[in-house]
């Protein structure tokens, strides 16, 4: 696509706005990240997914405007949608962009002369150095650029190479002349959809969607696979975390995510197998069935959240003892700590509704194995029945996640309240340390071991008001007592929350 049609794209634009409109057409500068190290093909190639992808964010957030992108390894988008730059940020492959005004401009004067008028008010009292590149044959240099210009903007302000606060940009693309003053950066990567597809195991914590973010940084396409060890609240909080990962970052695909019961695995592996290999087990049962989902779908490979020495089913022995597959398994977090793994989480826009997720956990050994020998680890795995995790396959079920959408009759709003209903029972769901340093007057604390026992010898017409650190783990308590017959809820926002209405309570009784 050649400069013409970025013309025409503005033209478009600009009969879309109507006369009597005054929205007023920015055209950003996009630059490319190693897409420009490829060989020639290849770098056609991945430009023609870029722009899918690009297109595809256009097109899914309603913005309107031209868009170019050039085998120079630029991009060109003109768009009257202040937003644009929002989205921007979240396209892979993207390294930078510039909200640019573009000048035709031939000479070295010319030049020096536009880049006056376009920043002599931006420099006016500030330190500013001026920088310049160009792609092309010209009679100046860049360096002749920054002088010209330099001089020119110097009696307006303060020239400071090393620490301006204003930057004062040049850049030329052949007979195409660009000004602008920020630099904003893009995720960087390849383009997703340019290195084929992975099944992304995704439990809703921090670490499994973080790691499906990375594959996607590197091009990966990402379909999911969520083992379901809870029941319809742990599914909802699940699909929230996948379906904002989707939503924010993977424009120019049409993932899917498959959802497998695994309750009746667990409770058969705590039936038949030895309680310091259950979290094992429990990982070797998630990946036989995986494995058979990915090659269903043609994935190239298995993804998982991994990172070395976590957790116990994490340590390099264990990892080992799981032995191999049919299909490569990838674990993009292997070297992360956990602090820059929940930092991610937050800049993906993930790690809020991953924190209450992160509150299952189905098996909890109280010496779990750290080092298993494969030959140990393969003895245990013989106990189990093939034909639990043969039912769980046959169960599974398909979401298409682009048109997911979340309604006010979810499992989660059935069950919450911001209240404490009259005369309830208070169940304290965290840990012993977190019940002991504060919990409600008067409630029980169980622990999530210990829950479903309870509801199922519990006989009793008192309301029940469950709580936890985040409120998932407790609606999914309430919504299992509500089958059982039981009044119950769990209380929204979690214990913060509960705090907080307690201390609001008392204030108004005293």
């Amino acid at each position: 696509m050649r400069a013409g049609k970025i013309r025409q794209g503005i033209s478009l634009s600009q009969g879309l706005l109507g006369a009597t409109t005054r929205k007023v057409l920015q055209q950003y500068l996009i630059r490319f990240s190693e897409i420009g190290t490829k060989a020639p093909g290849t770098r056609r190639y991945f430009l023609r997914i870029l722009e899918r992808n690009i297109r595809d964010m256009l097109a899914r957030e309603g913005i309107s405007g031209g868009l170019e992108v050039s085998s120079a390894l630029r991009g060109f988008l003109v768009s009257d949608d202040g937003r644009a730059p929002d989205f921007l940020r979240r396209i892979f492959g993207i390294r930078s962009f510039s909200a640019a005004s573009e000048k035709h401009c031939t000479t070295l004067e010319e030049i020096a002369a536009e880049g006056e008028r376009q920043f002599r008010e931006r420099v006016t009292g500030k330190r500013f150095a001026v920088r310049a590149r160009r792609a092309g044959t010209h009679p100046f240099t860049s360096l002749d650029i920054e002088v010209a210009l330099g001089e020119r903007l110097a009696v307006f302000g303060t020239v400071d190479l090393g620490t301006p606060e204003v930057v004062a940009s040049v850049e030329i693309r052949s007979q195409r002349t660009f000004f602008f003053s920020e630099v904003v950066s893009g995720p960087g990567g390849l383009p997703l959809g340019s290195q084929g597809r992975v099944l992304a195991l995704i439990s809703g914590g921090f670490d499994s969607a973080v790691a499906a973010w990375f594959l996607m940084k590197r091009g990966v396409s990402c379909d999911y696979c969520f083992f379901n060890l809870g029941g319809p609240i742990h599914e909802e909080g699940t699909l929230r975390v996948v379906k904002t990962l989707v939503d924010r970052w993977q424009y120019g695909d049409d993932p899917a995510i498959i959802i497998v019961p695994f309750g009746p695995v667990v409770r058969a592996l705590r039936q038949q197998t030895q309680e310091p290999y259950w979290n094992l087990m429990l990982k070797r049962a998630m990946l036989g069935v995986a494995f058979r989902i990915a090659q269903e779908r043609e994935a190239e490979a298995i993804a998982l959240g991994d990172a070395l020495g976590q957790v116990s089913s994490q340590t390099l022995k264990n990892l080992r003892a799981l032995g191999e597959g049919p299909l490569p398994v990838l674990r993009p977090l292997l070297s992360f700590d956990k602090d820059e793994i929940v930092a991610r989480a937050r800049s993906i826009g993930t790690a809020e509704l991953s924190a209450a997720v992160k509150e299952y956990c189905a098996l909890v050994p109280s010496h779990p194995v750290t080092a298993a020998s494969p030959e140990v680890f393969a003895t245990e795995w013989a106990k189990l029945d093939p034909a639990v995790l043969e039912a769980a396959f046959s169960e599974r079920r398909t979401l298409t996640l682009r048109r997911l959408a979340f309604g006010a009759e979810s499992a989660l709003a059935e069950v919450a309240t911001p209240h404490i209903p009259e005369g309830a029972r208070l169940i304290d769901l965290r840990e012993a340390e977190e019940y002991r340093q504060w919990h409600a007057p008067l409630a029980q604390r169980l622990s999530s071991a210990d829950a479903f026992a309870f509801l199922d010898r519990l006989d009793s017409s008192q309301p029940l008001l469950f709580y936890c650190t985040y409120g998932l783990l407790s609606a999914e308590l309430a919504y299992e007592a509500r089958k059982r017959g039981l009044a119950a809820w769990s209380f929204s926002g979690g214990v913060e929350a509960l705090r907080t209405a307690l201390k609001v309570s008392n204030r108004q009784s005293t």
